[in-house]
């Protein structure tokens, strides 16, 4: 019951956040070729840094940064240009990301937001939803109604499966200009 409140709240501060935004989200398709900037967002118990240099790998042709949320920041891992950290500490009691987080994640413009989270993760669902992405990509999930583009795979899929099938789908969909 009170993660359901927690998820009610974090769904009101996100409408809130969107609206009173100056800039409305332009909300389209677009295609791989003509994709800039990509930001990639995913939880891990611990900072795995084959993972994530995999990661990057797959979207390396483009400007990507991965936002990850771990159980506990240690400061020598650091952040870098490529990855930035945060843990509980920098979200609030209720799972909001504090001001420091969502301004440092709004001030950057992607075209493309890839949610490899698996589960519901609040305070990035609440990054997610704030994001003035054009298109945003994630797992299907209950209680995530804002992705233009869901993923349904069977089983438990690796974020690097996941984000494999989403890059399949965003390369093979094609808009015309």
């Amino acid at each position: 019951m009170f993660f359901e409140l927690k998820r009610k709240y974090i769904d009101s501060c996100a409408k809130s956040f969107v609206k009173k935004a100056k800039a409305q989200r332009e909300k389209r398709f677009i295609n791989w070729n003509d994709v800039k900037s990509v930001v990639i967002l995913m939880d891990a118990d611990h900072i795995n840094h084959t993972k994530l240099a995999n990661l990057y790998k797959m979207v390396s042709d483009k400007k990507a940064k991965i936002w990850c949320m771990i159980p506990k920041y240690d400061p020598r891992t650091g952040d870098s240009e490529k990855v930035f950290f945060f843990d509980a500490k920098s979200i609030s009691f209720l799972e909001k990301p504090n001001n420091i987080i969502t301004g440092k994640f709004v001030s950057n413009s992607f075209d493309v937001l890839i949610d490899l989270t698996r589960k519901e993760s609040l305070p990035l669902k609440y990054l997610a939803s704030i994001s003035a992405a054009h298109c945003k990509c994630g797992l299907d999930k209950p209680f995530f109604d804002f992705y233009d583009l869901k993923m349904s795979m069977q089983g438990n899929p690796s974020e690097e499966q996941l984000l494999e099938q989403i890059l399949f789908y965003l390369k093979t969909i094609g808009t015309k200009a």
